[in-house]
């Protein structure tokens, strides 16, 4: 199993963030692996928008 992360600065600073794991076992491991990465990076995503809001005086869409 390989996990490999890489960071992509977009400009206007931003970065995008790609990250590849596998091979798996079965196609419902890598479903489920996908499922939980998505859930971890929605929960991730709300607490940062939640954390810059107070900074930038509004909360972001």
């Amino acid at each position: 199993m390989h996990l490999r992360l890489e960071f992509h600065d977009e400009g206007n600073g931003k970065t995008r963030l790609e990250l590849r794991q596998g091979p798996f076992a079965t196609g419902q491991l890598g479903a489920d692996t996908r499922s939980g990465w998505e859930s971890s990076f929605t929960k991730l995503d709300t607490l940062l928008r939640a954390s810059l809001a107070p900074d930038l005086g509004t909360r972001r869409p």
